[in-house]
């Protein structure tokens, strides 16, 4: 590894941060109950019918679940961003000190 620098894209991590919440909210927005709900109408009485109807809402919350998790991606990405930039702005500050005159 040598003299590497770890270098971190806070710009790309925006970036990131922002694709990924777009498609949290898209997530977010699946809703299968109704169309299990007609589907299970157009089959009134048949194993696979009554098996739609009771697979919506658990379908839905995991939709749910993973739009959660992935606005919780995004507020890390974002976070780090932040905080990546702040130390870059206190290290710079603290070298301008260091190379001023004494």
């Amino acid at each position: 590894m040598g003299n590497e620098i770890l270098q971190a894209d806070a710009e790309l991590l925006r970036a990131l941060s922002e694709a990924v919440r777009d498609q949290s909210a898209v997530i977010a927005g699946i809703e299968v109950s109704g169309i299990l709900a007609d589907a299970a109408a157009a089959r009134p009485g048949s194993a696979s019918g009554s098996a739609a109807v009771r697979a919506g809402d658990p379908i839905t919350a995991r939709y749910r679940a993973t739009s959660a998790m992935l606005t919780s991606m995004t507020d890390a990405a974002q976070s780090s961003a932040d905080s990546y930039d702040a130390v870059e702005v206190a290290f710079r500050n603290r070298l301008v000190t260091y190379q001023a005159p004494v």
